[in-house]
């Protein structure tokens, strides 16, 4: 350890001071030899969690090395938020390392996960903000070629509003989709990075309020309580009385589901993400329910992938995100979030309860984690 090669690392919640030192590093039961490759936090004065903070685990794109601009930027993506929320679980390793300013010239960044030599993993959430990380899991059946280079992305083809549990709307999307967003020079209409390190879903501002509104439009309570002018002033205002009429899960069915698109221009899939993923309860000022959707603005523009949207955590309560480290792939799994018992295997790390929770609302506490991003960089 040299005390004189400090560091800033900067997160969506603060940022921390570190050291850099070699240390022997366990996550379950993988270890690998980390040369220069942890760095120790000296001062967490600036960081906004509440609680015990273990660390960091990154668990970024491994091929960043592979373009010089990008590593001089010093910026290394990963998607683990489980420490943060779940400290006591993680052992001294947490969760998202956004961005290194300061970072010494002559030390590597170097991922556990290559260093463990680990091909593939996966990452999921419940609705408890328990969920699962599993290392070294069998070969994806269906993976997306990522895209990304500062971060895990894929191309982002169209997003829209339709009935929950239905098939995705055809015709043209309300957001992203190639006939109205693509500009000479970009190979795909938006881009997504999935992130789980981001409390929210974030795009950009003007995207958002066409999806609110065809949200309402496609929502009869909205409609009519919008009086025929479905807006996206008019979703928020509804929701935010969603503790006048939202009484059973029917109630909550009634919103349309988010449906996106991603892959390349000739092999789509399109995923969806119910409102019990993306719509957050909680309380006014004076305690009365109130709910909002979980949206953000961000302005976040890349020459070939155009407007990058950030799939935050909701989408790890609906999926189970996978990342093939090998073929630089994604993999997008439907259904609940299995945890890991007790005493399982020693070739995965869990976090959380040993049961499946029951699906519904989730419900906000804390202040939301906003990414701390350079967007002057590519996806």
């Amino acid at each position: 350890m040299d005390p004189n090669q400090t560091v800033e690392m900067v997160y969506g919640s603060g940022a921390i001071d570190a050291v850099v030192a070699t240390d022997l590093v366990q996550v379950g039961g993988l270890t690998a030899d980390m040369k220069d490759g942890v760095l120790l936090m000296v001062d967490r004065a600036k960081l906004e969690i509440t609680g015990g903070f273990g660390g960091i685990l990154g668990l970024g794109n491994p091929y960043l090395e592979s373009y010089p601009a990008l590593v001089q930027a010093k910026v290394n993506h990963s998607v683990n938020p489980l420490c943060a929320a779940v400290p006591d679980l993680c052992r001294g390793l947490a969760a998202e390392q956004q961005q290194t300013p300061g970072f010494p010239d002559n030390i590597p960044e170097v991922l556990f996960m290559q260093q463990a030599k680990v091909d593939r993993y996966t990452l999921c959430i419940n609705a408890m903000t328990n969920g699962a990380l599993r290392m070294n899991v069998p070969p994806f059946a269906d993976p997306i070629p990522n895209i990304g280079v500062a971060h895990w992305g894929l191309a982002l083809q169209g997003v829209t509003m339709g009935k929950q549990g239905h098939a995705a709307p055809t015709g043209t999307p309300v957001v992203c989709g190639p006939d109205s967003y693509m500009a000479p020079g970009q190979i795909s209409p938006c881009g997504f990075i999935p992130d789980s390190g981001t409390t929210v879903i974030m795009g950009p501002q003007e995207q958002i309020d066409a999806i609110e509104a065809d949200a309402c439009a496609q929502w009869d309570r909205c409609v009519k309580f919008s009086e025929g002018n479905a807006s996206a002033h008019h979703f928020r205002k509804l929701l935010r009385k969603c503790g006048e009429w939202l009484d059973s899960v029917e109630s909550l069915e009634e919103i349309p589901s988010m449906f996106f698109t991603v892959g390349s221009a000739t092999d789509t899939r399109t995923f969806e993400l119910t409102p019990a993923a993306w719509i957050i309860e909680g309380l006014t000022e004076d305690y009365q329910v109130a709910c909002e959707p979980a949206l953000d603005g961000l302005d976040y523009y890349t020459q070939e992938n155009g407007p990058v949207w950030i799939f935050g955590m909701p989408i790890f309560y609906e999926y189970t995100m996978g990342y093939d480290l090998e073929n630089l792939a994604i993999s997008l799994e439907k259904g609940e979030c299995d945890v890991c018992a007790s005493d399982a295997k020693q070739e995965f790390f869990a976090a959380g309860a040993e049961t499946k929770v029951k699906k519904s609302m989730r419900r906000q506490t804390g202040k939301p984690r906003i990414p701390f991003r350079d967007t002057k960089l590519p996806l």
